[in-house]
């Protein structure tokens, strides 16, 4: 069995430039609801992502797209309308309340994150790079993937430690681990109309065709659903130096 956290950790300073603000978001009836949040992660940067991502909202309103930078706060459930009246706004997908990096001011201070870590939903003193052998999903050839494996790591936005998962749905990583992650080309990030949101994924070297992740984390026979109890030789770790920090979805096999 395999537990995943479906959840999604905080998208992270790093990856600011795919975070982008819309002046409205759908409401669910059809309509365009500009006052109670954000629409957020139309591609682009241009009104026909926007669309994409809301389809529904069809009722000639203008959709302005500017690109935001966040800062993610860590609130306590008792200090929500506390940090609401101090003029954050609510994230639905992450579950969190942020600010503007322009906005950020002495009445934040008590919730925001120490340093950059707070930014990202993962972080790992004992990660490593797992790689296995399986067939592409588009020309059956024999390729090589990657994944994340942590022996130990920090859920950062729970404050709670966790062990022996990987990481799944990657959206956004700190410059130490991109750079480590060099020698692996084919695993980059994927913004095509069929990916995951633009996460991470890993690429055939033949076909080019992207290996979703949900193809090698979800199922028994998925070849990263267990790497701790996986057979011998069939999955290498290459260790990771020093702490790496990233935002994603974790799981565990059991």
């Amino acid at each position: 069995m395999r537990v995943s956290v479906r959840k999604r950790t905080p998208k992270s300073s790093a990856n600011a430039a795919q975070s982008i603000g819309v002046g409205g978001v759908v409401d669910g009836s059809g309509g365009c609801d500009t006052a109670t949040s954000e629409l957020v992660a139309a591609r682009g940067g241009s009104d026909e992502g926007a669309r994409k991502v809301a389809p529904q909202c069809q009722t000639g309103c203008v959709v302005q797209v500017t690109p935001m930078e966040r800062i993610y706060l860590d609130v306590r459930p008792e200090d929500y309308a506390g940090v609401e009246a101090a003029g954050a706004s609510w994230d639905g997908d992450s579950k969190r309340w942020y600010i503007q990096r322009d906005a950020a001011s002495d009445r934040f201070s008590r919730w925001l994150g120490e340093g950059e870590e707070a930014a990202f939903g993962i972080a790992s003193d004992e990660a490593f790079v797992a790689s296995a052998r399986t067939a592409c999903v588009k020309c059956h050839d024999e390729i090589e993937v990657i994944c994340i494996y942590c022996d130990s790591g920090t859920d950062v936005e729970m404050g709670e430690p966790i062990a022996r998962f990987t990481v799944s749905n990657i959206w956004a990583m700190d410059d130490a681990l991109a750079a480590q992650l060099e020698p692996w080309p084919l695993f980059r990030r994927e913004v095509g109309a069929d990916s995951e949101g633009g996460c991470f994924a890993n690429h055939c070297p033949h076909c080019g065709a992207a290996q979703e992740d949900y193809r090698l984390h979800s199922e028994p026979e998925d070849v990263f659903f267990s790497v701790s109890a996986a057979e011998p030789g069939a999955i290498a770790l290459t260790p990771l130096a020093g702490r790496v920090r990233l935002s994603g979805d974790y799981g565990f096999g059991l």
